[in-house]
């Protein structure tokens, strides 16, 4: 890993690598759709993994591998977050989305609903509905109501429960928000919880990606009930960008859940795969150094977005309550529906040394557009000073205004209208002035009609009102 972007590949040489990231949307300037890293993989996990290929160790998990897993994980929760842990309770499944499901099925109340805050990772909203389940969606609140940040409705989760929800997932670290909870949040909704006898499923995969300034606490670790009415799932899957080798862990803090976890535990274990645990043991035992430098290389974005958002660019969120890796780049504060297809809008680049624009499309993606249709909307404001250019709105296309350098306006040009100029006009030696824009001619004869001619020059409608508009005339043309 580098410590400088400026030493990141290119969009070719990641292209090249050919990760789903880069191919799966080839035409994209930016791929920021799905959670893969660009910062490679840990040397210690590389390694491993590259021993347990060498000794053949490619056939079912072994126990020796699968105990070694969880001790790794049940150190690592230890080290970093004080939460004692059973090794033996540490048991390896596919991937959260699998952890998501078991829990479902083996301890929630069947046929009972699910009970989700959102936004929220997608499969976590649709996948239940195909497991049969259905799914009562909570909205997180923001703004001046949760105090300038995204907080979770307790009330509406109350009501969730008595609505007949059992299972609350609870991502924490949060996505996509990126809050990171508190502890007095966290006894909140456990107050809840406890109050409706309901159960939690604890979604902490993206926790040791927090930054500097916040601390993860996992809920099963706050309390003897937490830790009753809790599944806590976890994996280095997304810190150390190893997601393609299916290996998650599911937690369980409590002696029935153990027991019912062991009637059928090969059935629920056999996702998992041994390269995987390989490079997830790897992972919480030696790649920490690796991952506190990646974490260091975050912040420091972080913190190059922060005079961007306070200068109030439309496109960057300004709160940091967000203490997680992700970063939310859309137009926060303003009318998020998306703007007339094909039109774009140009702000100025806050790290271009020289006049550089990007040209931001249809609501939160800024790859949307073609290289051409950016050349075109650079060019169009090569010659406005950088101090005078000043974005629009962002749920609507407008024009940047354009300033002279003592602060006056520009002249418009005769020779080059603006895109608010009427059309240019020529002489008819019989109608005056034409407007130059092609008349659409029939194919096939048809009547004449009577009155202005409607051949490949058509009346300008600025000027008489005597004849009739350009549309009538057409549809007397047989259109």
């Amino acid at each position: 890993m580098t410590a400088d972007p400026r030493d990141l590949p290119d969009t070719a040489e990641l292209r090249r690598r050919g990760s789903l990231k880069w191919t799966a949307m080839p035409d994209a300037d930016i791929a920021a759709w799905v959670a893969e890293s660009d910062l490679g993989i840990a040397p210690a996990i590389t390694a491993a993994v590259c021993d347990a290929v060498g000794a053949g160790l490619l056939g079912y998990m072994p126990p020796a591998v699968r105990r070694q897993l969880g001790e790794a994980c049940a150190g690592w929760q230890l080290d970093r977050y004080g939460w004692q842990v059973d090794p033996a309770r540490v048991h390896p499944v596919g991937d959260v989305r699998e952890a998501l499901r078991i829990t479902i099925d083996q301890f929630s109340r069947p046929g009972s609903p699910v009970i989700l805050p959102t936004p929220a990772y997608m499969p976590f909203v649709t996948a239940p509905g195909v497991w049969g389940r259905e799914v009562i969606q909570v909205p997180m609140l923001t703004g001046s109501a949760a105090g300038g940040r995204a907080a979770l409705d307790l009330d509406g989760i109350d009501r969730a429960f008595r609505a007949g929800g059992h299972l609350l997932v609870l991502v924490n670290p949060h996505n996509p928000t990126g809050r990171v909870l508190e502890r007095d949040e966290l006894l909140a909704v456990a107050d809840v919880v406890e109050r409706n006898g309901g159960r939690v499923f604890s979604d902490e995969i993206h926790a040791p990606l927090v930054h500097p300034g916040a601390h993860h606490i996992p809920y099963a670790s706050l309390s003897d009930a937490t830790a009753a009415h809790t599944v806590t799932a976890t994996s280095a899957s997304k810190a150390w960008n190893i997601p393609g080798l299916k290996c998650a862990q599911v937690v369980l803090s409590n002696a029935a859940d153990a027991a019912a976890w062991a009637r059928a535990d090969i059935l629920l274990t056999e996702g998992a795969s041994t390269i995987g645990a390989v490079a997830n043991s790897a992972a919480y035992t030696e790649a920490g150094p690796w991952l506190a430098e990646a974490l260091g290389y975050l912040d420091g974005n972080r913190h190059a977005l922060r005079p961007v958002a306070r200068a109030g660019t439309p496109f960057l969120p300004r709160s940091r309550h967000g203490r997680l890796h992700r970063c939310m780049i859309g137009p926060a504060g303003h009318d998020r529906s998306p703007p007339t297809p094909r039109r774009t809008h140009a702000y100025r680049s806050p790290r271009a040394a020289t006049p550089s624009w990007t040209t931001c499309g249809r609501r939160w993606s800024k790859a949307s557009t073609t290289p051409a249709r950016r050349s075109r909307a650079c060019s169009r404001r090569s010659r406005v000073p950088d101090s005078t250019r000043t974005p629009g709105p962002p749920s609507r296309t407008r024009w940047l205004a354009r300033r002279t350098p003592s602060g006056g306006p520009v002249p418009r040009s005769r020779t080059r209208p603006t895109p608010r100029d009427p059309p240019r006009t020529r002489r008819s030696p019989r109608h005056g002035p034409v407007s130059k824009r092609p008349g659409r001619r029939c194919r096939t004869p048809q009547p004449r009609p009577k009155g202005p001619c409607v051949g490949r020059w058509t009346r300008s409608a600025s000027r008489s009102t005597t004849s009739p508009p350009r549309s009538t005339a057409r549809e007397q043309a047989g259109h």
